[in-house]
């Protein structure tokens, strides 16, 4: 999301100042350089710190070094992981960072754009809204956590300008990029699991026993796309300061749907039967033990094991603020073919072909 935001930033004629760390031994700088070259580099400049560890006042000199004023921060910095493994990494880059940022953001004056996530709400069903919420009982994994707690640093912070952003599950409905979360992760276990039988995508696999879902279940995919234009346009309305967005598909895919059109792709025929949710956590949390004795399935169960409370409770995501500053009507943006899913799949596994003869 970032980076095309950042290329959304850019194209509306902005300078930009890109905060970021080296990955994977290659410095920021060029990274930014490679991902912008066809930008005016008179409208980019890197500034290569660890916001997990980086003292405020030493990034605000730093800062101060290329520009004494700044109109907005945009913060979308995060450690995505689900992993209980990872929940200090996860917290120090998604709690920390954001306590760093806002000192930024009250020391240049400047109007504080956070990224967030639809999920703060943590484990249950039922509506949630556009405003802080209380603390549930329990989160489905550190990463929901981690974005409560931020959201609580900016709630609690005294004169603070801010926006907040809660997307829910991002995706490229034109199949172009890739990443290792969301539900791309489940096409990803697939395709390997696939791989790991020796068999082209082509192939039929045959399974006598049915794959288990709740059926009231819906998966809040949001196109990327959509995602950034309404976030770019409601931080063009400074009346939107204050606020909390939902930006979610108001129209969600039934989880039937999505993993029917999904498995056609991978051509796996098997019964899909909807269940109550009782059964469904069974049937899942058997996949997991049932994955400790048949390797292939590792992959699949383990997306299933992190995933399955988002397969298991649907919440109804009030809008009423998106709404009332996005210009056109936002459901005319969900007017997706019934193959839509499918088609992304298909798009998403090209990909990971080509990938893999590399």
């Amino acid at each position: 999301m970032g980076s095309q935001l950042a290329k959304k930033i850019l194209e509306s004629g902005n300078r930009v100042i890109f905060v970021g760390r080296q990955k994977r031994g290659e410095n920021y700088q060029n990274r930014i350089r490679e991902q912008y070259k066809s930008y005016d580099a008179n409208l980019t400049e890197t500034l290569e710190v660890d916001l997990e560890v980086i003292d405020s006042n030493d990034l605000i000199n730093k800062i101060v070094s290329i520009s004494s004023k700044l109109d907005g921060i945009w913060h979308l910095a995060a450690n995505l992981s689900f992993k209980d493994s990872d929940r200090n990494q996860v917290f120090a880059a998604n709690k920390n960072s954001t306590s760093t940022i806002i000192k930024v953001a009250k020391k240049f004056n400047t109007t504080l754009y956070h990224t967030s996530t639809a999920y703060v709400h943590g484990r249950g069903s039922g509506t949630s809204m556009e405003e802080f919420n209380l603390k549930p009982k329990y989160f489905n994994n550190p990463y929901e956590e981690s974005k409560y707690e931020a959201e609580q640093l900016i709630k609690n912070s005294t004169d603070l300008k801010y926006v907040i952003f809660r997307p829910s599950i991002l995706y490229d409905r034109h199949g172009e990029y890739i990443t290792n979360f969301g539900y791309y992760s489940f096409l990803i276990a697939l395709f390997k699991f696939k791989k790991s039988l020796n068999l082209k995508m082509g192939t039929a696999i045959f399974f006598p026993l049915p794959f288990l879902y709740y059926k009231k279940s819906y998966l809040n995919l949001m196109p990327l796309d959509v995602a950034i234009n309404w976030m770019y346009e409601i931080s063009e309305d400074e009346k939107s300061v204050g606020l909390i967005f939902h930006i979610c598909n108001p129209s969600p895919f039934l989880i039937r749907d999505i993993f029917k059109q999904t498995f056609k792709v991978f051509n796996l025929i098997m019964p899909i039967v909807g269940v109550p949710k009782t059964l469904a956590y069974i049937y899942f949390t058997l996949i997991n033990v049932t994955a400790k004795i048949i390797t292939p399935l590792k992959p699949i169960a383990l997306r299933i094991h992190h995933f399955k409370w988002y397969l298991l409770e649907h919440v109804y995501y009030n809008m009423s603020n998106t709404r009332n500053f996005i210009k056109n009507d936002i459901d005319t943006h969900f007017l997706a073919s019934k193959d839509h899913i499918f088609e992304v799949a298909s798009a998403v596994v090209c990909k990971l072909e080509l990938y893999k003869k590399k």
